[in-house]
């Protein structure tokens, strides 16, 4: 898995706006607190999880990115959601030992209306597919 990329949203009602996911589906997560764990890999987004607050979602980040180990950069992106970001990098170096490239950005206005403010995201490259 050369190149992976997880969104931790802290709201469903932007994806609401988007269109693309039906909108039952979205009161019932907003009703139940959900927060899903989207995963963009080769061009393609899925669920991969839910969490309920913050810290699950950190916690279930660091569990994926284990299984991709070793790394070659590690990058997150935020939308106005700084502190969170900051968190989910040092959580995220600290668990894997991680002493590579690392970054902190800003998503642009495109991806942040559609995630919302308070969403955050990893972005890894593993070593293996530097080989």
């Amino acid at each position: 898995m050369p190149r992976t990329y997880w969104q931790l949203l802290n709201s469903t009602a932007y994806l609401k706006h988007s269109g693309r996911i039906p909108n039952l589906l979205v009161d019932l997560a907003g009703l139940l607190n959900i927060k899903p764990i989207l995963l963009l890999h080769d061009g393609k987004i899925s669920l991969t999880d839910r969490a309920r607050t913050t810290t699950q979602q950190i916690e279930a980040i660091i569990k994926r990115t284990m299984k991709l180990s070793p790394l070659a950069e590690l990058g997150v992106i935020h939308a106005n959601a700084f502190e969170k970001a900051e968190e989910l990098s040092k959580q995220q170096c600290k668990a894997l030992d991680f002493s590579g490239k690392t970054w902190i950005i800003e998503a642009t206005p495109v991806l942040g209306v559609h995630v919302g403010p308070g969403a955050f995201g990893l972005a890894c490259v593993s070593k293996q597919s530097h080989s």
